[in-house]
């Protein structure tokens, strides 16, 4: 078992473990060399890249069947459900504190959702192109872990089947 497992965040759903192990291990290892060399950890605490695992826990939210991911044709307009409504005027509030939503609407979505997500893509944490669709993706991800049990149970065995006893730290990020 990894003396290090990393646990990857959301939007990995068509990658697989080994795909992101190599490149998560390295910024890992080269991380906590840069804080050895500064003198802020103990050099002897730089792991292996060998010494890295990832849990791999994206394929419980494939579709069976599906081409693409599961953001690929979501829009504001399918935020339906309340707890991804709710979700996303939290996501805006936190975003938007000290700032004016836009007005107006560009689909019959409730204006206070088309509101939350203007925010968000305004932020300085999203931009670009594809923004919109993989801010949704997330917001299906995260509303589909914590209100379907199967999905959450093979989310939690994917990182529980990577956690063994010479396991000394455990990296999650979102």
């Amino acid at each position: 078992m990894a003396r290090v497992v990393v646990v990857h965040g959301v939007g990995q759903e068509y990658l697989g473990r080994r795909t992101l192990q190599a490149p998560v291990a390295a910024a890992l290892a080269d991380g906590v060399e840069t804080a050895a060399n500064a003198g802020d950890v103990p050099a002897d605490t730089v792991p292996a890249v060998e010494d890295v695992d990832v849990a791999f826990y994206g394929a419980a939210f494939r579709t069976p069947g599906a081409k693409a991911g599961p953001s690929g044709s979501l829009s504001v307009d399918h935020v339906t459900d309340p707890y991804e409504q709710e979700l996303l005027l939290a996501w805006a509030d936190a975003a938007a504190r000290g700032q004016a939503p836009r007005t107006g609407t560009k689909a019959p979505t409730p204006q206070v959702v088309q509101r939350a997500m203007n925010t968000l893509l305004r932020s300085p944490f999203l931009s670009g192109p594809v923004a919109e669709r993989f801010l949704l993706g997330v917001l299906r991800q995260v509303r589909r872990y914590f209100g379907e049990d199967a999905v959450r149970a093979r989310a939690i065995e994917a990182v529980t089947v990577r956690v063994g006893p010479d396991t000394t730290v455990l990296v999650g990020h979102w």
